[in-house]
C-alpha cells in the first residue's frame, strides 16, 4: 500500500501499486476502502490499469494518482471512475490533497505544484521555485503535500524542502529541516573519540 485517507470517522480508502484480479487475468491499481472507521476493509478492483500513488478523500470521495500522471476519482467506492483533466509531466506525480470538493493541490517532480478551485475539472500551475542548495540548476522534486483549509498547506521534498503558503498557493514560502552537526570529542583518559550529533535549530 501507497497511501491511506479518511474523509470522516467511518470512510476510508487506501491505494497502492497493482494487483492481480482474481477474476480477469489483469494487473489493476490497489484499491480498498472501509465504512466502519477501518474495522473491515473491502478490495475493490479498480479496473485502473495503473499502479496508484496517493489518494485524497473528501465528503465520501476518493481522488487518486495513478502512475505516471492520470487523476481519477470515485464517489461509490470503485464501482465506477472519472478522469480529471491533467497536464503531462516528465516525472509525474507524487502527492495529492483536497481541503474541500473544490479546492485541491498536486504536487510532484519537478518542483511541480498544481491546483485546482473547481474540483478539478481544471488545473492551473503555480510556481515553486525550489531549488538545491549546492546545485542551482538541479530542482527539487516534492513528494508529499497537506492542506488545513483551501488557504494554508504545506509541501515538502528533497534536501529537507519544506514550503508554506497561506494564500491558496499564490506564494510559498520556503523553509529547511535542520541539518544535523557532527562534533567528535576525546574524553580522558582513554582518548576514545565519540561523536555527538546536534540538531540546529531553525531561527
Amino acid at each position: 500500500t501507497n497511501s491511506i485517507s479518511f474523509s470522516d470517522s467511518k470512510h476510508g480508502y487506501i491505494v497502492g501499486d497493482k494487483i492481480m484480479d482474481d477474476i480477469v487475468p489483469k494487473e489493476f491499481g490497489g484499491f480498498a476502502y472501509t465504512t466502519d472507521g477501518g474495522n473491515v476493509w473491502i478490495k475493490k478492483v479498480s479496473g485502473i490499469e495503473f499502479g496508484f500513488s496517493d489518494v485524497s478523500a473528501i465528503n465520501n470521495k476518493a481522488i487518486v494518482i495513478a502512475h505516471p500522471e492520470l487523476i481519477f476519482e470515485t464517489s461509490n467506492f470503485g464501482e465506477s471512475w472519472d478522469t480529471t483533466n491533467f497536464q503531462i509531466t516528465e516525472n509525474g506525480y507524487s502527492a495529492i490533497a483536497f481541503s474541500n470538493l473544490m479546492n485541491g493541490t498536486i504536487v510532484g517532480a519537478p518542483g511541480l505544484i498544481r491546483r485546482t478551485t473547481d474540483g478539478g475539472k481544471t488545473w492551473f500551475s503555480q510556481h515553486s521555485t525550489v531549488r538545491y542548495p549546492e546545485d542551482t540548476s538541479a530542482i527539487i522534486f516534492l513528494r508529499s503535500v497537506s492542506f488545513i483549509d483551501s488557504l494554508n498547506g504545506w509541501s515538502c521534498g528533497d534536501s529537507g524542502i519544506i514550503l508554506h503558503t497561506s494564500d491558496a498557493g499564490k506564494t510559498w514560502v520556503k523553509q529547511y529541516l535542520p541539518k544535523p552537526r557532527t562534533t567528535s570529542v576525546s574524553p580522558e583518559p582513554f582518548g576514545r573519540k565519540t561523536s555527538i550529533t546536534f540538531c540546529e535549530a531553525p531561527l
